[in-house]
């Protein structure tokens, strides 16, 4: 056996130290690596745990509401129109309610499982727009909010239609929507403008609320994720509405803008391309609803 030099055992010593050292460094960015994921883990079983807790109450809540007054309106005899009218009411509103928690859970469903259809049609983009305005006039109304829409699309074409998924940009409204009155405060507005811009269409919603801290936006579109974390906020909802948006208007392939300013409001602005020629459904939709037509019915 050859006898090593002291210069050799020195270099071999160097070495191992430097490999060791290497060691060490690699093992410590692989501990801080599963640190965070833990943290991620844990956060992500807070989140959870907050929006189980959350939709038990946006679901439960509301239907006990719905079951107990509908209940007492069948079996009194007694009551007068206006408690009638009143319970009625608050029978609507809880189910209109229960209804876009619903909406969400499904459509949050079907994203996690992968299942968005390619489904286009020639959509009239109008008529869309002013039954879901229709739709949450009332929701609106209880918070002493209008609801405006300027209308940018039918000005020079009375008859303008855009290819889209009526369904998708439904949810994309009505949520878009949700946000805007929920976050807003005074006797005010939210604001629906409609236009085209190369081809594009192009929807804004504008409320003058509580605006959004700069730090905030980037998570707004967080799964779950809910500014007012309290269960029992005034701000109903269980943290998909623009989890959905966002994931929504991906697949159209389009995109979200959010401009926003303390105290002042926020502007939610989704811009969305048509798809290529020929992907429509036979048929068009109007108001939301799809109508399709066989080769011989299309007109």
């Amino acid at each position: 056996m050859k006898k090593l030099t002291d210069e050799e055992i020195l270099a071999e010593m160097k070495r191992r130290f430097i490999e060791n050292q290497r060691n060490i460094s690699e093992l410590k960015i692989l501990n801080e690596q599963l640190m965070d994921v833990n943290l991620k883990l844990v956060e992500s079983e807070k989140l959870k745990s907050h929006f189980l807790s959350n939709i038990r109450n946006e679901i439960i809540n509301p239907l006990s509401s719905i079951l107990s007054l509908s209940q007492s309106i069948a079996t009194c005899d007694n009551t007068s129109h206006k408690t009638i009218c009143d319970q009625a009411k608050f029978i609507s509103d809880e189910a209109f309610n229960l209804n876009l928690q619903l909406n969400n859970i499904f459509a949050s469903a079907e994203i996690e499982a992968g299942e968005l259809l390619h489904e286009f049609y020639n959509v009239d983009i109008v008529g869309l727009i002013e039954t879901e305005l229709q739709r949450f006039k009332d929701f609106a109304a209880k918070r002493q909010l209008a609801l405006d829409f300027e209308n940018h699309l039918t000005t020079q074409d009375p008859t303008f239609t855009f290819r889209t998924n009526p369904e998708k940009i439904k949810m994309i409204i009505s949520n878009l929507l949700v946000n805007a009155v929920c976050w807003s405060e005074g006797q005010y507005k939210v604001i629906i403008r409609a236009k085209t811009s190369e081809n594009n269409l192009i929807i804004e919603v504008q409320d003058f609320g509580r605006g959004i801290a700069p730090e905030n936006i980037p998570h707004i579109f967080d799964r779950f994720k809910q500014l007012d974390p309290n269960i029992y906020s005034e701000n109903r909802g269980n943290g998909l509405g623009l989890s959905i948006v966002k994931a929504y208007i991906e697949f159209l392939e389009g995109s979200i803008e959010v401009k926003s300013e303390l105290k002042k409001g926020s502007t939610f602005i989704v811009t969305l391309p048509q798809p290529p020629e020929g992907m429509e459904t036979e048929g068009f939709s109007t108001g939301g609803q799809e109508f399709l037509f066989g080769d011989s019915e299309i007109f």
